[in-house]
C-alpha cells in the first residue's frame, strides 16, 4: 500500500519539510504552551494535523523525530523510483487524497500504469495526510483492498 506519495524524484522537497520542522519548538514546558505554539505559530491546517502529532503526556511530546522525518524525505525523494514500478509483482495499493498537494493526478496515472496489480483509490476530501483527515475512508478503503475487492479503482 502507498500512502499519497509519489515514485518521481523532487531532492530538493526535503527542504520544506525542514524550515517546517525547524520551526517546531522541541519541548514544551506544559500543554498550554503547546496549546499558545499551536495557535499562533502555525497555519490552521498545520496546527491540526501538529495537534495530532503531540503525545497526551504532561508536558506533551512530539510522536515523531523531526531528524528522521526530515531525513526520510530527503533520501525518499533522492532519487526516480517510477522506473522499479513494472518491477514490482505483488498487488499494490495506491491511495491518494483528493487535495494532495503531494501525490498530483498526473503522477499517480504514471505509476498506475507501471504496475503490474495495481488498484487505485481517491479519498474525497482529504489531502496527503489522509490517514489523519479521513480516517474512516481510508481504513474502509485499506480494508476492503486487503479484504480481496482487487477492482480497477475503490469508491470510498
Amino acid at each position: 500500500m502507498i500512502g499519497d506519495i509519489g515514485m518521481e524524484a523532487r531532492p530538493d522537497s526535503w527542504r520544506d519539510v525542514e524550515s517546517l520542522v525547524e520551526r517546531l519548538p522541541r519541548r514544551f514546558r506544559d500543554t498550554a504552551q503547546a496549546e499558545a505554539f499551536l495557535s499562533g505559530g502555525l497555519t490552521a491546517e498545520e496546527a491540526e494535523y501538529f495537534r495530532l502529532c503531540l503525545s497526551e503526556d504532561r508536558p506533551p511530546k512530539w510522536l515523531f523525530s523531526p531528524k528522521a522525518v526530515v531525513e526520510t524525505v530527503r533520501l525518499g525523494r533522492a532519487r526516480d523510483w517510477l522506473k522499479l514500478a513494472p518491477k514490482i509483482d505483488c498487488p499494490v495499493l495506491l491511495v491518494r487524497g483528493q487535495n494532495s498537494t503531494e501525490l498530483s493526478c498526473k503522477e499517480a496515472r504514471r505509476m498506475m500504469g507501471g504496475f503490474k496489480q495495481g488498484t487505485f483509490a481517491e479519498i474525497p476530501g482529504a489531502g496527503h495526510e489522509l490517514h489523519l483527515e479521513r480516517s474512516g475512508p481510508f481504513v474502509r478503503t485499506v480494508a476492503a483492498w486487503l479484504n480481496g475487492i482487487h477492482t480497477a479503482s475503490v469508491s470510498t
